[in-house]
């Protein structure tokens, strides 16, 4: 017996297609927590770097923690290099405007946890370019990305 010649058959192009149509991210939509306040408009930006990773940590002036921004969280690259380029901050600060417009964040307080680099300078300019004013600059030495863990006890 023979089967139906007008059968369709999907081609290997086809799926290709629709899985790219599905792989393209959504930009989630970011809520608002009601118990989240910034005075004046004014938002806390702790910049640090580690070996291999970026970190933005948008906090309020009383230290509660909104949102940490890094290189693996925003899906800018699984690499090390790919996470630290220059050009994946200006993506990040992006991000960062969204959550400071949803809470409506005018200014910031920079405060950098690593020695000055090509990041910091990049961190400025782009803060500028995105409509946050700094207004101030800090360097703090020991200050945990969660506002909330303290140092831990020295052994001796």
């Amino acid at each position: 017996m023979r089967k139906n010649k007008n059968r369709k058959f999907k081609t290997k192009n086809q799926n290709k297609e629709k899985n790219q149509l599905n792989a393209i991210p959504k930009k989630k939509e970011i809520q608002k927590k009601d118990y989240i306040i910034f005075r004046y408009g004014i938002g806390h930006l702790l910049f640090f770097q580690k070996h291999s990773n970026v970190f933005l940590v948008l906090s309020t002036e009383s230290n509660q923690h909104v949102i940490t921004l890094t290189g693996g969280s925003c899906h800018l690259g699984r690499t090390k290099k790919q996470k630290v380029s220059p050009f994946n901050i200006s993506l990040m600060i992006k991000e960062l405007k969204r959550y400071c417009s949803v809470y409506e964040v005018t200014r910031l307080r920079f405060f950098f946890r690593s020695s000055i680099n090509k990041h910091y300078y990049n961190i400025i300019k782009y803060l500028s370019l995105n409509e946050l004013k700094v207004m101030e600059i800090g360097y703090v030495l020991h200050l945990a990305h969660g506002y909330v863990r303290g140092r831990k006890p020295r052994r001796i």
